[in-house]
């Protein structure tokens, strides 16, 4: 349930047509699900743009909510105050694998595009230990890279 529904309004802006990060042009979402007996978790990517995203480099900045977080890129982001791939999204354990799923992409990407690639960022995590025994490494690098590619807008 939206948390407008609540009554709730954040910021000053509209929602898009459906209310989904997909209204925005350009961006594009991509998943895969692990369902296994004890992990139920997965892969997210944000795709913030058409073309390459290591060319185009759009303005990004990050935010600390509670500093308990595991990421890969973030102090790239504050320096440079730009994103240079998709962004991922994983479970706690598995940001390493997931990062080397986004490098596998963007070098695939850069070398399909004759683009020279030279650094990535940036993956974060979700806390899901709830739902999923994250001490198996469930996530693969493949899994980050599928994730890279499937794209839904």
């Amino acid at each position: 349930m939206s948390i407008r529904k609540y009554g709730y309004q954040i910021g000053e802006g509209r929602t898009g047509k459906n209310n989904l990060i997909t209204d925005v042009p350009g961006v594009k979402v991509g998943h895969v699900t692990v369902d296994e007996e004890e992990n139920k978790t997965g892969v997210t990517v944000i795709i913030p743009s058409e073309g390459s995203i290591f060319l185009k480099k759009p303005i990004a900045a990050t935010y600390t909510l509670n500093g308990f977080g595991k990421t890969m890129g973030t102090i790239q982001i504050d320096e440079l105050g730009t994103l240079e791939t998709p962004i991922a999204l994983t479970n706690t354990l598995n940001v390493g694998k997931v990062a080397d799923g986004l490098v596998e992409f963007t070098l695939m990407e850069g070398k399909e595009r004759g683009v020279r690639v030279t650094s990535v960022n940036a993956v974060g995590f979700y806390h899901d230990c709830n739902r999923n025994q994250s001490s198996f490494g469930c996530q693969t690098a493949k899994a980050g890279t599928k994730a890279c590619s499937r794209r839904f807008g």
